[in-house]
């Protein structure tokens, strides 16, 4: 099945290639579109369009791009899209019921983590089975309400994901390939002011387990020697990890 994922991609966009890495693992066909400035909205809507995706997907990581990519789903709308359209990221996770009650033109949206969630959707979209059935999301029920279904745990060990797929060449710096990466997602801080925190205390009562996950050396470096190589041997790896440090020094 076709799926159009579309998300800022000023650095490339770990969020969305990792999640079409795992689709892709599904055999679907996955198509990155990117949406960094709000006067790209008519040529994105006319390329969804002409691929006439079942899927598409919204990565709406940050609050200040919220009107963005919901009004590109409204105008989607307006245009004949008839695609199912989800959206992810830590501002509809936190804002699921505003962002599905406003009629905006989004049918679900997937609660924390992606991976997982948006491959079991593409799989019920494909197969033509309930959403209620596929964990980790919030819809809206037989009356136009917006609701949650089953609870689904996050990550707890990225060594079992596919690597991110690299759906674009990387930009340079100096001439040297720039690449994006994360050897870790979550973090052990409690900080107000941060939506990071806010987010994963979240997911943590939501689902429990760990919010901190740390992937292992052995296939961090696996994937940086896959890049440099396919790079020409030498690359500048920019983490995106959301902290850098641990609790304990001796980590």
């Amino acid at each position: 099945m076709r799926v159009v994922l579309i998300g800022a991609d000023f650095e490339e966009n770990l969020g969305l290639a990792m999640i079409a890495s795992v689709l892709a693992s599904e055999n679907h066909e996955v198509i990155v579109l990117p949406f960094n400035r709000p006067s790209e909205a008519p040529s994105i809507t006319a390329e969804v369009l002409r691929l006439a995706p079942p899927l598409i997907g919204l990565s709406i990581q940050f609050q200040h791009r919220a009107h963005d990519f919901l009004s590109l789903a409204r105008r989607l709308r307006a245009e004949g899209c008839r695609g199912h359209v989800t959206c992810g990221g830590q501002f509809p996770t936190m804002a699921w019921n505003e962002v599905l009650g406003n009629r905006w033109g989004v049918d679900s949206v997937v609660l924390f983590e992606g991976e997982h969630t948006v491959t079991h959707l593409a799989r019920a979209i494909a197969q033509h089975s309930p959403l209620s059935d596929v964990p980790g999301l919030a819809i809206l029920d037989s009356e136009r309400r917006p609701v949650t279904t089953s609870v689904r745990p996050l990550e707890q060990d990225f060594d079992q994901l596919p690597l991110a797929l690299r759906y674009r060449a990387p930009t340079r710096h100096a001439g040297i390939p720039f690449l994006p990466i994360m050897g870790s997602r979550g973090c052990w801080g409690a900080c107000s002011y941060c939506s990071i925190t806010s987010f994963y205390r979240a997911a943590r009562s939501y689902a429990g387990g760990r919010t901190l996950r740390l992937r292992s050396p052995e296939n961090l470096a696996a994937e940086m020697a896959v890049l440099a190589h396919r790079n020409g041997g030498r690359a500048v790896f920019c983490f995106h990890d959301d902290n850098f440090l641990l609790p304990r020094p001796t980590d």
